[in-house]
């Protein structure tokens, strides 16, 4: 979200014009010559280190800031639809610095590469994809158009995950069952996990690497791009259905943002594909109230196993 000043220069928008926690805490601060500034948000943590997907909407934000320039102004604001960080260090809450390149080709998409650092050390390296023109609703003039739509116009082979109703399911807490830290991140995304999958926090885990369930901004009616973002790396790590409950440090996410959610809630399922090597790779899956797949994520994180430890 950006404007221009008379000079033509982009400017992004103070905290106060912005609604909702989470747009505050993304609100960046033009510094010139595709740099900016941002306050690291210490609500968006998991115990103290500050959560992946924030930090990837984060890089996102600054990617679209410097696309949605005076000479883009008529065409519709560029969209985050592939965004990939690596992660190279765990950042501390409170002021960090942005520095955007926007990498040459292409016309409805355009390559954006964001590095974020702190005190000169880099934190984050992520290449954010972002489509610069509307997708397209119908054919050219002249051209001819096809005697029935295409499947393959909106195709999946993934089913929305069933859930209990929203209300039936566990509001999770500042301090979640089982955990021995505080999650600030549960009191500024509401995540409400089907009652199934928590059998983790009383040590009887279904073996399934599967957590999943409702999940909501508080104070937005829609989570957008940008939200879909942090959501896609909210829930906690699948391996707790796996028996572990300990540090899992995110080394690469990638998020693909598919189209706009509705407004209301996202179904999310978090599944773990493989453990292997102190590895974990899984997958989120998030759906809108239509049942429309609106972002998929895989990730690479760590399993901090303690010396000789095992899973179980």
């Amino acid at each position: 979200m950006s404007y221009h000043s008379q000079s033509g220069a982009v400017v992004v928008p103070p905290a106060s014009v912005l609604p909702g926690r989470f747009a505050r805490a993304t609100t960046l601060v033009p510094t010139g010559d595709g740099r900016y500034r941002a306050d690291l948000d210490a609500g968006f943590a998991f115990a103290d280190k500050i959560n992946g997907g924030y930090l990837l909407a984060l890089a996102a934000r600054a990617a679209v800031a410097e696309l949605d320039a005076p000479d883009l102004s008529d065409a519709p604001t560029p969209s985050p639809i592939a965004s990939t960080a690596h992660y190279l260090r765990s950042p501390e809450p409170g002021a960090a610095d942005l520095h955007v390149e926007v990498l040459p080709g292409g016309r409805a998409t355009r390559r954006v590469r964001v590095r974020m650092s702190q005190a000169g050390t880099t934190a984050l390296e992520a290449l954010v994809t972002c489509r610069t023109s509307a997708p397209a609703e119908s054919c050219p003039s002249g051209a001819l158009a096809p005697a029935a739509p295409s499947p393959l116009l909106a195709w999946s082979e993934l089913e929305p995950v069933a859930l209990p109703p929203e209300t039936a399911c566990y509001r999770m807490p500042l301090r979640p069952p089982g955990a021995p830290f505080e999650v600030p991140l549960m009191e500024v995304v509401e995540q409400r996990l089907d009652p199934a999958c928590l059998d983790f926090a009383t040590g009887s885990p279904t073996g399934a690497g599967q957590l999943r369930g409702w999940v909501r901004l508080p104070d937005q009616d829609r989570i957008d791009a940008f939200g879909l973002l942090l959501v896609a790396d909210a829930l906690p790590p699948g391996v707790f259905d796996l028996g572990f409950l300990g540090w899992v440090p995110t080394l690469s996410l990638t998020v693909h943002v598919l189209a706009e959610a509705a407004p209301g809630p996202v179904r999310v399922r978090q599944q773990v594909r493989v453990v292997q090597e102190e590895l974990v790779t899984q997958t989120c899956d998030l759906w809108d109230r239509r049942g429309r797949l609106v972002a998929h994520a895989t990730q690479l994180a760590a399993v901090r196993l303690p010396s000789g430890g095992d899973l179980a």
